[in-house]
């Protein structure tokens, strides 16, 4: 909408549209404070011409700047808004939420790669699950683009100001609106938006009739706002939204809402006014959505305790009272704005949000009422939901057309109410595997009906997602066409008597097994228990121990080649190959025979191996001497690395080895290994050489920083002293960067790690032909949080570092 504010915390003040001059204590207060009076009052057109009077003589306030970004963008003008936010998000001190508005701002402008990339550097500077939500909608997004199966149209009732909260009656709709009320008096909020805009009450448009206002009995005529409102009881009673005029704070005139019920059998006189017992004069209580026989009540509040700046509620009636509110949860109320609830069937909310993931600003979601709580809910997507504010959401008694408004481009005013009608339904699913709940993609799936001759096949994406477009009022069947998953059971799914054209549907699917397996016996046919069974493909390596029947088994994957081996250490080594083609579950049977080796001399098969890198470049080291110390037998063998860097040895079972490599100009490095119980493999060591030092400092960048902490001045200083009295040593430096955010993003902060290590010496005296640097992103943590894994801040800090040593090269 256009101002969010004026429906949960209003400005009491206006006029008869008399004009008013400039007042001596105006002069005296200064542009800057009276655009705040402005702003505070929503009069957000004034604010903004006093604060660019401000900048015409303070062009740098940046405070200034951001409340012309938030004027602009309360008047619904993203455009302007993201102009003056621009550069203020781009400051390296920019806060979150800068950053966080910045994007909010582009994703109202359709921006969706730029607010992408503005929404993952708000989660650079920390977890925002607001923020979270947003990015993963982007990601999305397709699924929730323009459908076919929705219809639209602005009403003729539209004005040029706000018109929205559709509700239709036997002789035509009830709804409100900003227009003027009397032609003679014309009431006007200070803060309106347009010239004709006057105070939002409620308006008749009858079936054979022109848009008419509703005449209020006095027992309920207004003051200020009307609405939003919701009837109930076959259109016999309301509940609505009012300003509190009680409520009125004495510095800025804020007004809180309540809510009241009435009798409207007689639409033109309504009686018996009664106000909620949970109104309250600290918090607003607004935006009533009953059940039919009125005894489900859910509201908005920005109450204390809630989840964000206003909450969905829900209370029922017991008796004369109602119970106190329940918070709907967090799956449905967010860090940012929930208004707007309407209640279907009792069963389906329909709502309006400013924090879950969506096209921008406002937009309506369908969600499940169960126990006190809304789950699941769903974004109704393009073209119910655009890229501006969408909210005020009604569905016909047929589940399938209904009512909505939105101050989208192309409207005839403010707000304007439009009528929609679904010709097809859409079905969103997502596929995951029962074992881990991960996404599963390129999954095969088709849906068809049982009553006529539609059918439809698609295929998930990465993030096993898959979209259907089915007709209504239909029973559907759905197969999983896929040679690696399946469903236990079959699916089944109807969209008969559904209210509305969109749905989810969560399936998990089990992956087909298929098993290796087999017994391990002796030449006389009796088993070998705890022999070493070891199967290898191309990617991985697995092994096991024959129990005591001497069998084994392993799961396999299907269009794989294969190699199984079992040995003991007193019978020969067995051996079998096989492949997998065009085979997907079931059991691949190898038994071994093993024959006694006790009097037979045995070669085995096994090996380390491994290349070597240079810890600073992590270039590979050729020509290098690598070592193989036989610590049980006390002798030694040794290789030189081949040009690519690796080395090999054939090694015995139950034996301890150490192994060491050496290279000029590098401190040598082993590891220490025992074979114990291994008779075939290949065991797989890379071995790191760290350069010859004379210093080393290794220095820790805070988060989402790229300047040296001062912690390290002293060590170096000891560094540039080194360096000074030894002109031809250099300085070696890389730069690294944790694993959050995204990996183009990792890679620039390194680099500008890299170079503020390198300006801190150049400003000190040293030349720039002597540092010698390479940044590496988040390619190289120390420890186990690489990118995908949860690790703790602390874990995380270790990987924000820059490692630098200082080299010599020859005498002085």
């Amino acid at each position: 909408m256009r101002k969010l504010g004026i429906y949960l915390v209003l400005y009491l003040t206006c006029s008869l549209l008399l004009a008013q001059g400039k007042t001596a204590l105006d002069l005296i207060k200064g542009d800057r404070v009276i655009g705040n009076e402005y702003f505070d009052r929503m009069d957000y057109r004034s604010a903004i011409t006093h604060y660019k009077k401000t900048l015409d003589k303070h062009p740098d306030d940046s405070e200034v700047k951001l409340k012309i970004a938030q004027s602009y963008l309360k008047l619904n003008e993203p455009i302007n808004s993201e102009i003056w936010l621009r550069s203020l998000a781009s400051y390296p001190d920019a806060s979150k939420e800068m950053i966080f508005l910045y994007a909010e701002v582009l994703m109202r402008n359709g921006k969706l790669d730029q607010a992408k990339n503005w929404y993952e550097n708000t989660l650079q500077k920390s977890w925002d699950a607001e923020a979270a939500s947003k990015l993963s909608f982007i990601n999305e997004i397709d699924l929730y683009r323009k459908n076919a199966q929705y219809k639209i149209e602005n009403l003729d009732i539209n004005s040029k100001v706000a018109d929205f909260a559709p509700h239709p009656f036997s002789e035509g709709m009830i709804f409100l609106s900003s227009r003027q009320a009397d032609i003679y008096i014309q009431y006007q909020p200070s803060n309106a938006a347009h010239k004709d805009e006057g105070m939002i009450r409620f308006f008749i448009k009858k079936n054979v009739s022109d848009v008419i206002p509703l005449e209020y009995s006095e027992e309920v005529k207004p003051f200020y706002h009307d609405g939003p409102f919701s009837f109930y009881k076959d259109d016999k009673m309301v509940a609505f939204t009012r300003n509190d005029l009680s409520s009125k704070s004495k510095d800025q005139g804020i007004v809180k809402l309540k809510l009241f019920f009435a009798d409207c059998s007689d639409l033109s006189n309504w009686k018996n006014i009664t106000p909620f017992q949970h109104n309250n004069k600290k918090y607003s209580v607004g935006h009533p959505t009953l059940s039919n026989d009125g005894k489900i009540l859910i509201f908005s509040s920005d109450m204390p305790g809630g989840n964000g700046n206003a909450d969905l509620y829900i209370s029922y009636r017991e008796g004369n009272s109602w119970t106190d509110p329940t918070n709907l949860g967090a799956e449905v109320n967010t860090s940012g704005a929930e208004l707007f609830p309407y209640l279907h069937n009792d069963s389906i909310l329909y709502f309006s949000s400013t924090g879950l993931g969506g096209f921008g600003g406002l937009d309506i979601f369908k969600a499940v009422l169960k126990d006190f709580e809304a789950k699941e809910p769903i974004n109704l997507g393009q073209p119910i939901n655009s890229f501006s504010d969408d909210f005020s959401f009604y569905l016909n008694e047929d589940g399938k057309s209904g009512y909505f408004s939105s101050n989208r481009e192309g409207g005839k005013g403010l707000d304007d109410i439009y009528a929609f009608k679904s010709t097809s339904s859409q079905l969103i699913i997502r596929l995951i595997a029962e074992s881990s709940d991960q996404p599963l993609p390129d999954i095969k799936m088709a849906i068809s009906s049982y009553e006529n001759a539609y059918k439809q096949v698609d295929i998930s994406n990465e993030l096993g997602y898959l979209k259907f477009d089915i007709p209504v009022e239909n029973d559907f069947l759905l197969n999983v066409e896929d040679q690696y998953y399946y469903a236990t059971d079959s699916i089944f799914y109807s969209n008969k008597n559904s209210d509305l054209a969109i749905d989810t549907l969560l399936i998990k699917l089990n992956k087909h097994e298929l098993l290796a397996q087999g017994r391990v016996v002796n030449d006389e046919s009796k088993p070998v228990s705890n022999a070493m069974v070891i199967l290898k493909n191309q990617n991985k390596v697995d092994s096991m121990r024959t129990n005591a029947e001497g069998t084994y088994s392993f799961q396999i994957e299907p269009e794989n080649n294969y190699v199984i081996t079992a040995s003991s250490n007193i019978h020969f080594k067995g051996r079998v190959e096989f492949n997998t083609s065009n085979t997907y579950s079931g059991k691949i049977i190898n038994d071994f025979i093993l024959e006694d080796s006790v009097t037979k001399q045995v070669i085995y098969n096994l090996f380390v191996m491994g290349r070597l890198y240079s810890n600073e470049s992590h270039e590979l080291i050729p020509g290098a001497l690598v070592l193989l110390d036989n610590m049980s037998a006390g002798t030694r063998d040794s290789v030189r690395t081949t040009y690519d860097g690796s080395y090999s040895f054939r090694l015995a079972p139950d034996k301890q080895y150490k192994i060491t490599a050496l290279s000029d100009g590098f401190i040598p490095n082993g590891y220490s290994i025992n074979t114990h119980d291994l008779y075939e493999g290949e065991l797989l060591n890379d071995i790191l050489l760290e350069e010859e030092y004379e210093d080393k400092l290794i220095a820790f960048f805070d988060f989402n920083s790229r300047e040296l902490n001062n912690n390290y001045e002293e060590s170096l200083q000891n560094m540039l002293k080194i360096l000074l009295e030894n002109p031809k040593s250099t300085l070696k430096i890389t730069a690294h960067a944790d694993t959050r955010g995204s990996a183009e993003y990792n890679k620039q902060l390194s680099i500008d790690r890299l170079n503020s290590v390198k300006q801190y010496f150049i400003k000190r005296g040293i030349s720039e032909n002597r540092l010698e640097g390479v940044s590496f992103g988040e390619e190289l943590p120390l420890n186990q949080c690489s990118s995908g894994v949860d690790c703790e801040e602390e874990d995380h800090s270790q990987n924000r570092r820059a490692e630098l040593k200082v080299q010599m090269h020859g005498m002085n």
